[in-house]
Protein backbone atom coordinates (compact mmCIF):
# COMPACT_ATOMS: atom_id res chain seq x y z
CA UNK A 1 0.00 0.00 0.00
CA UNK A 2 2.89 1.82 1.08
CA UNK A 3 4.58 1.67 -2.22
CA UNK A 4 2.05 2.19 -4.41
CA UNK A 5 1.18 5.48 -2.67
CA UNK A 6 4.82 6.82 -2.72
CA UNK A 7 4.74 5.93 -6.80
CA UNK A 8 1.31 8.07 -6.85
CA UNK A 9 2.98 11.10 -5.73
CA UNK A 10 5.98 10.57 -7.49
CA UNK A 11 4.06 10.86 -10.52
CA UNK A 12 1.96 13.66 -9.11
CA UNK A 13 4.70 15.32 -8.31
CA UNK A 14 6.16 15.23 -12.00
CA UNK A 15 3.07 15.95 -13.78
CA UNK A 16 2.30 19.67 -12.25
CA UNK A 17 5.67 20.97 -13.23
CA UNK A 18 4.85 24.70 -14.71
CA UNK A 19 4.43 26.26 -18.02
CA UNK A 20 6.28 29.16 -17.23
CA UNK A 21 9.60 29.11 -15.53
CA UNK A 22 13.43 30.81 -15.34
CA UNK A 23 16.10 27.99 -16.07
CA UNK A 24 19.18 29.11 -14.07
CA UNK A 25 23.31 28.13 -14.42
CA UNK A 26 26.13 29.70 -12.72
CA UNK A 27 29.81 29.41 -13.48
CA UNK A 28 31.43 29.37 -10.16
CA UNK A 29 35.38 29.21 -9.53
CA UNK A 30 35.03 25.96 -7.61
CA UNK A 31 32.51 23.21 -6.56
CA UNK A 32 31.90 23.86 -2.90
CA UNK A 33 29.14 26.24 -2.41
CA UNK A 34 30.09 27.42 0.89
CA UNK A 35 33.35 29.27 -0.50
CA UNK A 36 33.41 29.32 -4.45
CA UNK A 37 32.98 32.51 -6.20
CA UNK A 38 30.30 33.12 -8.68
CA UNK A 39 32.02 34.12 -12.07
CA UNK A 40 28.65 34.17 -14.03
CA UNK A 41 25.05 33.91 -14.38
CA UNK A 42 22.96 32.74 -17.07
CA UNK A 43 18.98 32.79 -17.48
CA UNK A 44 16.43 32.32 -20.09
CA UNK A 45 12.85 32.29 -19.09
CA UNK A 46 9.87 29.84 -20.56
CA UNK A 47 6.52 31.15 -20.87
CA UNK A 48 3.43 28.73 -21.91
CA UNK A 49 5.91 25.83 -22.27
CA UNK A 50 8.24 28.13 -25.24
CA UNK A 51 11.77 29.49 -24.65
CA UNK A 52 11.63 33.15 -25.15
CA UNK A 53 15.07 34.12 -27.06
CA UNK A 54 14.83 37.67 -26.26
CA UNK A 55 14.34 37.15 -22.82
CA UNK A 56 17.67 36.25 -21.30
CA UNK A 57 19.82 37.34 -18.79
CA UNK A 58 23.79 36.74 -18.91
CA UNK A 59 26.91 38.42 -16.86
CA UNK A 60 30.00 38.01 -16.23
CA UNK A 61 30.88 38.65 -12.58
CA UNK A 62 34.10 40.37 -10.89
CA UNK A 63 34.22 38.34 -8.31
CA UNK A 64 35.77 40.33 -4.86
CA UNK A 65 39.23 38.31 -4.31
CA UNK A 66 41.36 36.30 -6.60
CA UNK A 67 40.06 32.60 -7.32
CA UNK A 68 42.07 29.41 -7.65
CA UNK A 69 42.91 28.97 -11.78
CA UNK A 70 41.95 25.49 -11.75
CA UNK A 71 38.67 26.26 -12.85
CA UNK A 72 39.36 28.22 -15.82
CA UNK A 73 39.94 24.79 -18.09
CA UNK A 74 36.09 23.87 -17.53
CA UNK A 75 34.22 27.38 -17.81
CA UNK A 76 37.18 29.33 -19.83
CA UNK A 77 36.60 32.42 -17.50
CA UNK A 78 40.19 33.99 -16.94
CA UNK A 79 40.93 36.38 -14.21
CA UNK A 80 40.89 39.31 -16.97
CA UNK A 81 37.71 37.90 -18.32
CA UNK A 82 36.20 38.19 -15.15
CA UNK A 83 38.34 41.66 -14.33
CA UNK A 84 35.42 43.25 -16.69
CA UNK A 85 32.32 41.78 -14.97
CA UNK A 86 30.20 43.34 -12.77
CA UNK A 87 30.43 43.55 -9.20
CA UNK A 88 28.24 40.49 -7.22
CA UNK A 89 25.90 42.44 -5.71
CA UNK A 90 24.79 44.64 -9.20
CA UNK A 91 24.60 41.16 -10.74
CA UNK A 92 22.32 39.75 -7.80
CA UNK A 93 20.16 42.58 -8.42
CA UNK A 94 19.38 42.07 -11.78
CA UNK A 95 19.39 38.84 -11.66
CA UNK A 96 16.31 39.00 -9.19
CA UNK A 97 14.97 41.32 -11.25
CA UNK A 98 14.76 39.25 -14.01
CA UNK A 99 13.98 36.10 -11.91
CA UNK A 100 11.04 37.67 -10.11
CA UNK A 101 8.69 35.23 -8.61
CA UNK A 102 8.45 32.58 -11.64
CA UNK A 103 9.50 28.92 -11.05
CA UNK A 104 13.71 28.66 -11.19
CA UNK A 105 14.74 25.73 -13.22
CA UNK A 106 18.43 24.15 -13.65
CA UNK A 107 20.80 21.24 -13.50
CA UNK A 108 21.31 20.58 -9.79
CA UNK A 109 20.17 23.36 -9.01
CA UNK A 110 20.64 23.10 -5.52
CA UNK A 111 24.24 24.01 -6.07
CA UNK A 112 23.53 27.16 -8.12
CA UNK A 113 20.68 27.96 -5.44
CA UNK A 114 22.92 27.19 -2.23
CA UNK A 115 25.93 29.83 -3.90
CA UNK A 116 23.55 32.34 -4.93
CA UNK A 117 21.74 32.61 -1.87
CA UNK A 118 25.18 32.86 0.10
CA UNK A 119 26.26 35.47 -1.95
CA UNK A 120 22.46 37.64 -1.79
CA UNK A 121 22.67 36.70 2.40
CA UNK A 122 18.91 35.83 2.00
CA UNK A 123 16.83 32.96 0.79
CA UNK A 124 14.81 32.76 -2.44
CA UNK A 125 11.29 32.27 -2.21
CA UNK A 126 10.98 30.90 -5.30
CA UNK A 127 9.97 27.37 -6.34
CA UNK A 128 13.14 25.56 -7.29
CA UNK A 129 12.65 22.28 -9.78
CA UNK A 130 15.97 20.26 -10.77
CA UNK A 131 15.96 18.69 -14.43
CA UNK A 132 18.28 15.62 -13.14
CA UNK A 133 15.36 14.83 -10.45
CA UNK A 134 12.94 14.98 -13.11
CA UNK A 135 14.90 13.33 -15.42
CA UNK A 136 15.26 10.47 -12.82
CA UNK A 137 11.58 10.50 -11.77
CA UNK A 138 10.69 10.01 -15.13
CA UNK A 139 13.36 7.25 -15.79
CA UNK A 140 11.96 5.26 -12.59
CA UNK A 141 8.13 5.64 -14.06
CA UNK A 142 9.62 4.09 -17.43
CA UNK A 143 11.35 1.46 -15.65
CA UNK A 144 8.74 0.61 -13.13
CA UNK A 145 7.91 -2.90 -14.53
CA UNK A 146 11.74 -3.62 -15.11
CA UNK A 147 13.10 -5.42 -12.25
CA UNK A 148 16.17 -4.75 -14.09
CA UNK A 149 16.05 -1.26 -13.85
CA UNK A 150 18.92 -0.12 -12.00
CA UNK A 151 21.48 2.80 -12.32
CA UNK A 152 20.25 6.01 -14.29
CA UNK A 153 22.96 8.30 -15.50
CA UNK A 154 22.46 11.82 -14.66
CA UNK A 155 24.80 13.51 -16.08
CA UNK A 156 24.32 16.54 -18.35
CA UNK A 157 25.52 15.10 -21.90
CA UNK A 158 23.70 11.83 -21.23
CA UNK A 159 20.36 13.17 -20.34
CA UNK A 160 20.88 15.24 -23.26
CA UNK A 161 21.67 12.40 -25.12
CA UNK A 162 18.89 10.62 -24.12
CA UNK A 163 16.41 13.38 -24.68
CA UNK A 164 17.45 13.88 -28.28
CA UNK A 165 18.69 17.68 -27.86
CA UNK A 166 21.91 19.59 -27.98
CA UNK A 167 24.83 21.09 -25.70
CA UNK A 168 24.74 24.22 -26.10
CA UNK A 169 28.04 26.17 -25.19
CA UNK A 170 28.96 23.30 -22.38
CA UNK A 171 30.09 25.28 -19.01
CA UNK A 172 29.11 28.80 -20.04
CA UNK A 173 26.44 30.09 -17.98
CA UNK A 174 23.90 31.40 -20.75
CA UNK A 175 24.46 27.50 -23.19
CA UNK A 176 23.81 25.43 -19.79
CA UNK A 177 20.40 27.86 -19.30
CA UNK A 178 19.19 27.47 -22.29
CA UNK A 179 20.24 23.44 -23.07
CA UNK A 180 18.76 22.96 -19.21
CA UNK A 181 15.51 24.55 -20.63
CA UNK A 182 15.18 22.45 -23.70
CA UNK A 183 15.65 19.33 -21.10
CA UNK A 184 12.95 21.05 -19.24
CA UNK A 185 10.40 21.24 -22.02
CA UNK A 186 11.26 17.80 -23.09
CA UNK A 187 10.73 16.19 -19.74
CA UNK A 188 7.22 18.28 -19.38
Amino acid sequence: MLDSLKHWYQKLAVAKLPDTCVCLDTETSGLDPACAQLLSIGAVRIEHGVILGEDKFHVVVKPDQAYPLDSVPIHRLRPRDVEQGIPVQAALDALCLFIRHDPIVGYHIHFDRALLERALGRPFDNRFLDVADIYHKRAHQKLAGNMAAGHVDLSFEVICQQLDIPVIQRHTALGDALTTALMYLKLR
